[in-house]
């Protein structure tokens, strides 16, 4: 919730994203239990380092699917990007290409994937849309 909110303010790397939790730390605390106060900007590198991406976007959509929902027939803006100052494990390639799903309506980003090597945005789309 710290890093979702600190991104949301323009934290755009995780001391930002720590000095963010220590700045909200008395607003934080009314909502989360923060027992030992602010995670250091280590502590959430070594966290978000474990997580497995499609388990964490699995819950962020179950999240977002609790808090709003899409209505039929809804349009969906489909947007490619890539990552700048992203890296993959094991890999010195520093773009990440990646495809998102925008709603306008709920004004959220629905899903997103990778595009796979040798591949392009338009072979992601059919997956993505299946979220």
């Amino acid at each position: 919730m710290i890093n979702i909110c600190a991104t949301i303010c323009g934290a755009n790397n995780w001391e930002a994203v720590a000095a963010y939790g220590i700045t909200k730390y008395e607003w934080l605390k009314t909502f989360l239990a923060l027992p030992n106060g602010i995670p250091s900007h280590d502590t959430l590198i070594r966290l978000f380092a474990r997580l497995k991406s499609e388990e964490l976007q699995s819950c962020f959509i179950s999240w977002m699917q609790a808090v709003h929902q899409v209505t039929n027939g809804e349009l969906l803006n489909v947007d490619g990007k890539t990552l700048r100052g992203a890296k993959e494990r094991g890999n010195n390639r520093s773009l990440i290409p990646m495809v998102s799903v925008w709603s306008a309506t709920n004004h959220l980003v629905l899903g997103q994937r990778k595009v796979a090597e040798k591949s392009n945005e338009i072979t992601a789309i059919p997956e993505l849309l299946k979220i």
